[in-house]
Order: structure tokens, then C-alpha cells, then sequence
């Protein structure tokens, strides 16, 4: 028999195999690689150009970029401030940021803001005078954020300054930020002031009055950071929610452990075995182990 028409079939099988293999290769190989590689270069891109905006980048382009440019760029300087290796050091950059601040006062309220949440994200106390000029700020949430940050960076020399904002003619939203500053700065002759704010109308006052007691180690406190440790008493409050009273757990929990009360040991265990947040449950396990001696599990 001959052998062509086999040789023939066998060389049109390979031409279609050679068809398919580069029709295959044209079509979705090829495709593929240029997608992969389009990925892969704009994820390059990204990473490169997230890295090149510095601290000093976005005080740049708060000081000549558009006015919504300028409250983005105060923002996300609050962010990357937030990172103590992205913070720079140097008195160059304390200098800047102090001088940007002080020219905001006619600015968008917002680029103010961000800016005095920047430095008190520091943690530097060399920011403490510049903020304390943001106390007679009129616009309430730049004013907030002064306060917020004097606390942030335990500005003690502002205590005379924020007793006052405290007080019951004070909006809500100064005095419970003035509270808190106070509690971060914990200065012990705040004592008397804060004592009267445990039997304050207002919930937040309250609580937050006796987390500022607790870091002074007063015993007052104890009551109000009990209550805290009960999810059946924060439900009775339906403006906090699950989120909030994780938080307020959390931070009660932790002062908790610089009070040192055995009252407090019922409630621990009741979270570490039963509470649904592992967050909250972790930390009364810890807690419970660390401070008062005791295993659950």
C-alpha cells in the first residue's frame, strides 16, 4: 500500500495542531501575559508613587494646593503621621508644620482639623503652644481636634486651659474631648474636678470621667468602670452601638487592670468565657491572668 496518504493526513494533523497552538497562542496566551503585566506594572506604580508622598509631600501641597487639594493632603498627613517610622524627626519639619497650622486660621475649617490631629498623631510635645492656640478656635471641630491632641501628646501645661471646658455650660462634644485630654495627660491634681463628673446627666461624661480617675488609680471609680464591663447595662443605651460598646469594653477592661479591684474579677471572667467579641474575650483573659493571678478556660 502507499504511504502518502498516510504521510499527507499526518502532516495535516500537524498543520491543524499549528493552527490551534497559534490561534490559542494570538488569542488568550498572549492576552493573558499583556493583562498579568499591566497588573503587576500598575500595582509598581501604586506601591512607588504611595511611597514617594512623604510627610513634607502633603505639607507641600497643603501650602500651595487647591483649596479641596489642601484639606485631602492635611488628611492623609494625619494618616501617615500615625506611623511613628513615617514621622520625621527633624526640627525643619516641627517648624513647617507649626507654620502651616498657624496660617490655616482663615482656612477650611477641615485643613485646620487635620492639621492638629497631624501633630497630636506625633506624639511630640513640642506642638503643645501651637495647639493651645486652638482652643479659641470658634469652629467647633477644629477646636475638638486641639483638644484631642494637647491630650495626645500629654501637654501638661495645658490643664488650666481645658478645667474650664469641662464644665456643664460646655457643649457635649468640648467637654467629653476635654475630659479625655485630661485623662491621657493624667495629671493628679484633676482629681477634684473630674470627681463631680461621675454623677453627670450625661453617659459619656460619666464614663469617660472615671476612665480619667482609673489612670490616676482612684478607687472612685470603681462603680463606673464596672458598669462599663456589663454588655446587659451598655444595651440599655441605644445610640451606642456594637462597635462603640466593643470599644467601651476594651477600655474598661484595661483600666480595669490599673485599679486593681477584685469587683471587677465576676465581670472579666462573664466576658472571657461568653462574650461573642474574641477581641474583648482575649483581653479579659489576659487581664484576668496578668493582673488578678487567674487561668479561665
Amino acid at each position: 500500500m502507499s504511504q502518502k496518504p498516510i504521510e499527507e493526513n499526518s502532516k495535516n494533523t500537524e498543520n491543524e495542531k499549528g493552527v490551534i497552538e497559534v490561534l490559542v497562542h494570538s488569542f488568550f496566551v498572549i492576552p493573558f501575559i499583556i493583562v498579568v503585566f499591566g497588573v503587576l506594572f500598575f500595582f509598581m506604580w501604586k506601591m512607588l508613587s504611595d511611597e514617594s508622598d512623604s510627610a513634607y509631600d502633603y505639607l507641600n501641597e497643603i501650602k500651595i494646593g487647591a483649596a479641596t487639594k489642601r484639606w485631602q493632603s492635611a488628611f492623609e498627613l494625619a494618616k501617615i503621621l500615625g506611623n511613628p517610622d513615617l514621622v520625621p524627626t527633624d526640627e525643619k519639619f516641627v517648624n513647617e508644620l507649626t507654620m502651616v497650622y498657624r496660617n490655616s486660621i482663615h482656612d477650611d475649617p477641615q485643613v485646620r482639623t487635620y492639621l492638629a490631629l497631624a501633630m497630636g498623631a506625633t506624639r511630640n510635645s513640642e506642638y503643645g503652644e501651637v495647639l493651645l492656640e486652638g482652643l479659641k478656635d470658634q469652629n467647633i471641630q477644629s477646636k475638638v481636634s486641639s483638644i484631642k491632641s494637647l491630650g495626645q501628646i500629654k501637654y501638661g501645661k495645658a490643664i488650666p486651659l481645658l478645667l474650664p471646658l469641662i464644665k456643664k455650660n460646655i457643649t457635649d462634644d468640648i467637654r467629653l474631648s476635654a475630659i479625655m485630654a485630661i485623662g491621657m495627660i493624667s495629671d493628679t491634681s484633676t482629681v477634684k474636678d473630674l470627681l463631680p463628673l461621675l454623677d453627670d446627666e450625661e453617659a459619656n461624661i460619666r464614663w469617660e470621667s472615671a476612665v480619667a480617675l482609673a489612670k490616676l488609680k482612684n478607687s472612685r471609680a470603681v462603680p463606673v468602670i464596672k458598669e462599663l464591663l456589663q454588655r446587659d447595662y451598655l444595651k440599655k443605651f441605644p445610640q451606642v452601638d456594637e462597635w462603640e460598646q466593643v470599644q467601651a469594653i476594651l477600655v474598661a477592661i484595661h483600666v480595669s487592670g490599673i485599679l486593681k479591684s477584685d469587683e471587677f474579677i465576676p465581670h472579666l471572667e462573664k466576658l472571657a468565657l461568653h462574650d461573642l467579641n474574641m477581641k474583648v474575650r482575649d483581653s479579659a483573659i489576659k487581664t484576668l491572668k496578668k493582673v488578678y493571678n487567674k487561668d479561665v478556660g
